[in-house]
């Protein structure tokens, strides 16, 4: 994939693209597993559920109930 790799204290990180957010949003959409969304990006679990963290936003349904979903673009705001 097009990860960009960081360096941190002789541990390679990989930050996840644009591109591989908006993969992640949708394969959560069609609730794949964090393991398999991992697989598929070619990172470890840690670095998906890191995302998830990050992009995930409290919003209110029509009876306002509140809801839990992962955004992209939330996500992508935090990260640049």
């Amino acid at each position: 994939m097009g990860q960009k790799e960081i360096i941190t204290d002789e541990r390679i990180r990989k930050e996840l693209t644009e591109q591989d957010r908006y993969k992640v949003e949708h394969w959560l959409k069609e609730k794949l597993k964090v393991s398999e969304i991992a697989k598929r990006l070619e990172v470890h679990p840690k670095t998906i559920r890191r995302e998830i963290a990050i992009g995930t936003l409290t919003l209110l349904d029509t009876y306002l109930r509140e809801y839990e979903c992962y955004k992209a673009d939330y996500a992508n705001v935090f990260t640049v």
